[in-house]
């Protein structure tokens, strides 16, 4: 990863200043006291590097390259769990066959979305491990599902109980043993318009858009007791060549792709 700067927002406490300089050791980067300074001049005195800024209320990490930073947010899990609420059916969840305390591994933890609606889906019994390569990613995430608050306390819960973990999917999969969890899934980046929405552009700038690998396919075979699910768009190469059956969603502009242990 390139060059880290952390710095605050304007008038930080000791407390907050504190807590910076602890995240800068954390991700391996440096602290920069923020002065008067916007993110665009810490940008310019330290060329190439992207810039994290903490507050009270406040987490973003701000790519390099400029435009929109990254924070987190619940966004359409919370959505999707109101319709869970409200007696409605979820297509993920159908595809994974997902039933209340199973075990579930998100290998594309991304914004943590998905990870969060199984998390609420599967109950307090559950345990769902979300991984994500990208430190930035995993670093945002992590902070918001420990501290994020909706107002609706089941939902927050399961916020809480989400496991982040960060790792390469592959390498995460190897150290697990055979049959140890119910549900593998994969929501790869690709480079499709119908993903390019207001919620995921900032995403793209730190997201890992390497294709989902043989290898990791087999892993999660061995480790999977009831399914692996890939979710892309409805002609995808990946299912035809790694074996998956896909669930027929009409007119919808992504998919599942299934298999069955």
């Amino acid at each position: 990863m390139r060059a880290v700067i952390v710095t605050t927002t304007y008038k930080p406490s000791a407390d907050i200043e504190a807590k910076g300089r602890a995240a800068a050791q954390r991700l391996g980067g440096r602290y920069a006291p923020r002065g008067g300074a916007s993110v665009r001049k810490l940008q310019d005195r330290f060329p190439g590097a992207s810039v994290v800024v903490l507050g009270p209320n406040t987490l973003e990490w701000h790519p390099e390259q400029g435009g929109k930073p990254f924070f987190f947010h619940p966004g359409m899990s919370l959505v999707r769990a109101k319709r869970l609420a409200a007696g409605e059916r979820d297509a993920m969840l159908d595809a994974c066959r997902l039933e209340p305390g199973d075990a579930i591994v998100d290998c594309t933890a991304g914004l943590g979305s998905d990870a969060i609606l199984f998390s609420y889906a599967g109950g307090p019994d559950s345990r769902v491990v979300a991984v994500e390569s990208q430190l930035p990613l995993h670093y945002i995430v992590s902070q918001g599902l420990r501290s994020h608050e909706t107002g609706w306390p089941a939902f927050d819960e399961a916020m809480r109980r989400v496991e982040p973990v960060h790792a390469d999917h592959s390498a995460y999969l190897r150290s697990l043993s055979d049959r140890s969890v119910d549900v593998v899934y994969f929501d790869p980046m690709f480079g499709d318009p119908v993903r390019t929405s207001a919620g995921i552009a900032p995403l793209r700038a730190f997201a890992n858009d390497a294709p989902v690998t043989e290898e990791a396919i087999e892993e999660a075979r061995r480790v999977a007791r009831k399914t692996v699910v890939m979710k892309e768009r409805g002609d995808a190469e990946a299912w035809r060549r790694f074996g998956f059956t896909v669930e027929a969603r009409p007119n919808a502009p992504v998919a599942y792709g299934v298999i069955r242990i």
